[in-house]
C-alpha cells in the first residue's frame, strides 16, 4: 500500500511536470510565431498581425479594439513587437489554461493530467482538409483555432474565461458570489470591446436558455434580471463601436445576403460547413436526448446555430464586403463545441464505467464468461470511430501549425 501511494505521488510529479514543459514549450513557440508574424520574418508568416500593430502606431486611425492602444504601449517599451507577440503568447496558454478549467468543471472525476491534454488537444483542432471538396485550409471554413488575428485571441482567452464565471454563476443553485457577478460583467464588457461577434452569439444563447429554464421553472426570476443586466455595459461598447465603424460616410453598413461570404470562399460552402464539426456532429448523434438535461451542451448548440446564421445571413456593406468579419462569432463557437462534445463524450464514457461497477452485494452486473451484447459491441464501435474522428481533427490541426510556423500562408 506504502509502495502504491508513493507510486502515485510519483506519477502525479511527473504529469505536472509534463505540463508545465508542455505549457513553456507553446510559450515559446507562439512568441517566435507572433513576432514573427508582426515582422513578416523573411517575407512571409503572412497574418493580421502586422497590419494591426500599424493601425496601433497611427494616430489618425480610431482605436475601436482596446487592443490597438495595448499593442501601442508595449511596441514603444523598445521600439520592437516582441512584447507584443509576448502578450499574444499569455493569451494562448490562458486560453489553454481556461479550456482545462472548463472541462474539469463538467467532468471532475477525470484525472487532472488527462484534462490537461484535452485541454491542449482541442486547442489544437482544426476542420477536415479535403482538397476535393473545399481547397483551403481555413478560407470558407470553421476553424475554432486560428493563428494570424490577434483580436480573435485575444477573444477567445476572454470569452473562455467568461464562460467558466457564467457557468459557475448559472449552475449554482444558492446565490452566486458577489465577486464572481462583478467578474462576469467586467469581461463581458471587456472582451466586446476587443471583438464583439462572441457576445453577439452568446447573448442571445443565453436568452434562449433562460427562457427554456424559465418555462421549466429552473431558475429564478432575480438571476435572470442579473444576467440580462450583465449584457448592458456590452450593449453600450456595441453601440460605440457601431458608430465608429458605420457612422463616417464611407459606404460602410450591414447588410443581408444568405450565403454571400461562405459561397465566396468555399467551393462547396455544406460541405465546408461539415467538414468543420464532423466530431461534434458523431456526438451529437448519440446524445440528442443529452439536450434536454445538459445546459451547457444545449447552450454550445444553440450558439453555434445563432452564430451559424449570422455569418451565413449577414454581410457588411462598402470595403469589407468579403472580410467575412461575422465569422468570427462562429469561429468560437465551433471550438466550444468541441469542448462541449468532449465533454459529454467523457461523461458518456464515466457513466457506462459507473453502471459496469459491481452491485453493492459485489456481483458483477454481466456474468464474467456471457458474451458481449450487440448493442455493447456497436457502443464500443461507435468511441472508437468518434475517437479517431477527434484524431484526425487534431492531426490536421497540428500540420497546419506546422504550415504556419515555417511561413507557409494561413489560408
Amino acid at each position: 500500500m506504502f509502495k502504491m501511494r508513493i507510486s502515485g505521488v510519483v506519477k502525479g510529479r511527473i504529469g505536472k511536470i509534463l505540463v508545465v514543459l508542455a505549457y513553456l514549450l507553446l510559450f515559446f513557440l507562439c512568441t517566435e510565431l507572433f513576432y514573427r508574424q508582426s515582422i513578416n520574418y523573411t517575407g512571409g508568416y503572412p497574418s493580421d498581425l502586422a497590419d494591426h500593430i500599424r493601425f496601433a502606431l497611427d494616430d489618425n486611425v480610431t482605436k475601436y479594439s482596446i487592443l490597438l492602444p495595448v499593442f501601442k504601449l508595449l511596441y514603444h517599451i523598445n521600439g520592437t513587437t516582441f512584447y507584443i507577440a509576448m502578450l499574444l503568447s499569455i493569451m494562448v496558454c490562458g486560453t489553454v489554461n481556461m479550456t482545462f478549467r472548463l472541462i474539469r468543471y463538467f467532468v471532475p472525476k477525470l484525472n487532472d493530467f488527462v484534462v490537461q491534454v484535452f485541454a491542449f488537444a482541442v486547442n489544437l483542432v482544426t476542420p477536415f482538409y479535403i482538397p476535393s471538396l473545399n481547397s483551403h485550409r481555413y478560407l470558407g471554413l470553421l476553424s475554432g483555432t486560428i493563428w494570424h488575428n490577434p483580436t480573435y485571441t485575444a477573444m477567445k482567452f476572454l470569452a473562455v474565461a467568461v464562460l467558466v464565471v457564467f457557468f459557475r454563476i448559472y449552475f449554482k443553485k444558492e446565490k452566486a458570489n458577489i465577486c464572481d457577478w462583478i467578474l462576469l460583467y467586467v469581461l463581458l464588457c471587456v472582451v466586446t470591446i476587443i471583438k464583439p461577434n462572441f457576445v453577439l452569439a452568446f447573448a442571445p444563447a443565453v436568452a434562449i436558455l433562460a427562457l427554456i429554464d424559465i418555462i421549466r421553472k429552473e431558475i429564478k426570476w432575480g438571476k435572470v434580471f442579473a444576467l440580462g443586466c450583465s449584457f448592458l455595459p456590452a450593449a453600450l461598447v456595441l453601440l460605440f463601436q457601431y458608430n465608429v465603424l458605420y457612422n463616417n460616410n464611407d459606404g460602410s453598413g450591414l447588410g443581408f445576403s444568405f450565403g454571400y461570404v461562405i459561397g465566396h470562399y468555399a467551393e462547396h460552402p455544406f460541405a465546408a460547413i461539415v467538414q468543420s464539426v464532423v466530431f461534434p456532429i458523431l456526438v451529437l448523434a448519440a446524445n440528442i436526448k443529452s439536450l434536454k438535461k445538459d445546459k451547457a451542451y444545449l447552450l454550445s448548440w444553440v450558439m453555434w446555430g445563432i452564430a451559424l446564421l449570422q455569418y451565413l445571413c449577414l454581410i457588411e456593406t462598402g470595403g469589407r464586403h468579403l472580410h467575412g468579419n461575422w465569422g468570427w462569432g462562429v469561429l468560437f463557437a465551433t471550438f466550444i463545441l468541441f469542448v462541449a462534445s468532449i465533454n459529454r463524450l467523457m461523461q458518456n464514457i464515466l457513466e457506462l464505467q459507473e453502471f459496469k461497477k459491481p452491485r453493492k452485494n459485489g456481483e458483477p452486473v454481466l456474468p464474467a464468461f456471457a458474451p458481449a451484447p450487440p448493442v455493447a459491441v456497436l457502443r464500443n464501435i461507435y468511441y472508437a470511430i468518434t475517437g479517431l474522428v477527434f484524431v484526425l481533427h487534431f492531426y490536421f490541426g497540428i500540420r497546419w501549425l506546422w504550415i504556419i510556423i515555417h511561413g507557409g500562408h494561413y489560408i
